[in-house]
């Protein structure tokens, strides 16, 4: 059907020891632990699209029809490696470097992490193929249309909650829509944005595909029968992956990128934890600085409450105060009037003789007004 990819080393299709679909107990894993590998681990995705009926099955199921202008029938591999341009430049690795047999070319690119300039790198990965295609120069009409297909294992891309788990980008007139412009085209499949826990929701051929690549540990046998129900190109790749045997280099290779993969991981939980811990220190001291301003808030009114009642209080005391001092007043000028000695009056009253003084000359002339007498000692 196509050429084998020359960089990806083939896999084995013929392993003895390779498990097989337990037909007994449909709950059984269809492949074990030990057997069992991330297929989007950057050599376990090359190996597994390295295969031609799993890469054309892949673009009819994924890739629209407006897009490829038929089926795929026929795929073959071409150099990963794109050289700099120009040579001080940098030069480009394709995942997966492809054409069919209409020469439309398809890129395949599994990205599992955003990184910086991630749009404008897939970009520069289609211009650099549309424009490094051998025509006689000046043939312009022969160009070849190229499709990148990038399978997005991270969440927030496209950054829109109305773009689907599959979106198509390509150039089109603002107005009538028309894709005059058509030699490059881009298909984005987001493992993130399918929402689906079981196989029972499965639905298109697509959702099969996004299920597989989703898979964190092998599945149960039945669920495996149910995904592959109808869907020939999930079925070979399941099958590829099953199978699938390493060399001791790439067994390095896979188990460092798990190693990076968790590490990473990890790293989000703490830095995710930190963050955390920081908004909890942050929450506190408002909380402390809250809580100190509500105190001084109610230690104020209370201070408030509390003078108003001391004052009360020393209005009061000074009030009874007062008016014990006017009973003597009007004892004293009572007695002053009756002729009884000053002596008496002052050991009566409490009194000074200073102020009896002063009750004689303002007794016939004014009411007492005790407010112009001091304070009793």
């Amino acid at each position: 059907m196509g050429d084998e990819n020359p960089n990806v080393p083939y896999m084995n299709e013929g392993n003895p020891n390779a498990p097989h679909m337990n037909e007994e107990d449909p709950n059984a894993p269809y492949m074990d632990e030990a057997s069992f590998k991330l297929p989007t681990i950057d050599n376990i995705f090359k190996n597994l699209m390295n295969c031609p009926e799993v890469l054309v099955s892949f673009i009819n199921d994924v890739v629209p029809m407006e897009i490829r202008g038929e089926e795929v029938t026929e795929i073959s591999y071409l150099p990963n490696d794109q050289p700099a341009e120009p040579p001080d430049g940098k030069g480009l690795i394709y995942d997966v470097h492809s054409v069919a047999q209409n020469g439309r070319k398809y890129i395949v690119e599994m990205q599992r992490r955003a990184t910086p300039g991630f749009v404008n790198r897939t970009q520069i990965y289609v211009a650099r193929c549309h424009s490094r295609q051998h025509v006689v120069p000046l043939d312009f009409e022969n160009l070849k249309n190229v499709t990148l297909i990038v399978i997005a294992d991270f969440g927030g891309f496209p950054d829109d909650k109305r773009i689907g788990y599959i979106s198509i980008h390509k150039t089109e007139e603002s107005v009538t829509r028309l894709n005059l412009f058509n030699g490059m085209s881009y298909v984005f499949v987001n493992l993130k944005k399918l929402k689906i826990k079981s196989v029972k929701e499965i639905k298109t051929p697509t959702q099969g595909w996004i299920y597989f690549f989703r898979q964190k540990k092998p599945i149960r046998s039945k669920d495996f029968k149910d995904i592959i129900d109808g869907n020939w190109g999930v079925q070979i790749i399941f099958e590829k992956l099953k199978g699938l045997t390493l060399s001791e280099e790439q067994k390095i290779r896979y188990e460092a990128s798990l190693k990076r993969k968790q590490d990473a991981k990890n790293t989000r939980k703490l830095d995710k934890a930190k963050r955390m811990a920081d908004g909890n220190e942050m929450a506190l001291a408002d909380a402390i600085k809250i809580g100190f301003a509500d105190g001084n808030e109610k230690g104020k009114a209370e201070g408030i409450k509390k003078g108003l009642a001391d004052g009360n209080e020393k209005g009061l005391a000074d009030g009874i105060k007062i008016g014990k001092a006017e009973e003597k007043y009007v004892l004293a000028r009572n007695l002053l009037n009756e002729g009884v000695p000053d002596k008496i009056i002052t050991t009566a009253t409490g009194l000074v003789q200073e102020i009896l003084n002063m009750l004689r000359v303002v007794n016939r002339i004014n009411p007492i007004d005790i407010s112009s007498f001091p304070t009793m000692v």
